[in-house]
């Protein structure tokens, strides 16, 4: 695991720099419409793709600092980096089991933000990409089992932010079929607001 932790730091680092070398070679002239820090809050319900459940409730909460490497052009599109926490706790019941569960997952994310939408009665468009680790525990409450494990996560996010508001779609994948799910968000984020011109 603690392998897998540094790989995710290494490339968040790597892409950090290398947007760094971007920016300091790009010739448009770049613009702050956000202030570059912000920390996202979400929270939001889902559920599984498995055919087998007959029954599921999934809960998710998140919390995601994160910053802006670079805007180009008030118009144009704004490229973030950030790590993300997300945990999701569900109940799910298929043809033999009733399974209790709990995922930890951290993500490192870049994220792309359409600046022009806002063009669209002020509502931003973005998609977001995450990898990381996630910790799970699965417990049968028939059997009094519990098994916990950790393996590779992947989500990505399509999201409309407006204003402070924000509202997004993703798909976690976390390798294993009990505990891949869709996730329907709302939240908000603190700071990262207009820069006063």
């Amino acid at each position: 695991m603690k392998k897998i932790i540094s790989f995710v730091i290494l490339l968040l680092m790597v892409l950090a720099l290398s947007m760094h070398n971007v920016s300091a070679q790009d010739t448009i002239k770049t613009f702050r419409v956000y202030k570059p820090f912000r920390v996202n809050v979400m929270g939001g319900i889902g559920g599984s793709f498995a055919e087998s459940r007959k029954k599921e409730f999934v809960g998710t909460a998140s919390i995601e600092p994160r910053y802006t490497l670079k805007e180009f052009g008030k118009d144009g599109i704004d490229i973030a980096v950030g790590l993300k926490y997300v945990y999701a706790g569900w109940w799910s019941e298929d043809k033999s089991n009733k399974l209790l569960l709990h995922c930890h997952t951290a993500l490192a994310t870049i994220t792309c933000t359409d600046l022009s939408s806002n063009k669209l009665n002020g509502n931003r468009i973005y998609l977001e990409i995450g990898t990381g680790v996630s910790a799970y525990q699965i417990t049968d409450t028939l059997l009094n089992a519990t098994q916990s494990n950790t393996g590779f996560a992947f989500m990505p996010v399509i999201g409309f932010e407006k204003k402070r508001a924000r509202i997004e779609f993703s798909y976690n994948y976390n390798g294993t079929t009990k505990l891949n799910y869709f996730c329907l968000s709302m939240g908000f984020y603190l700071s990262g607001g207009k820069i006063k011109q």
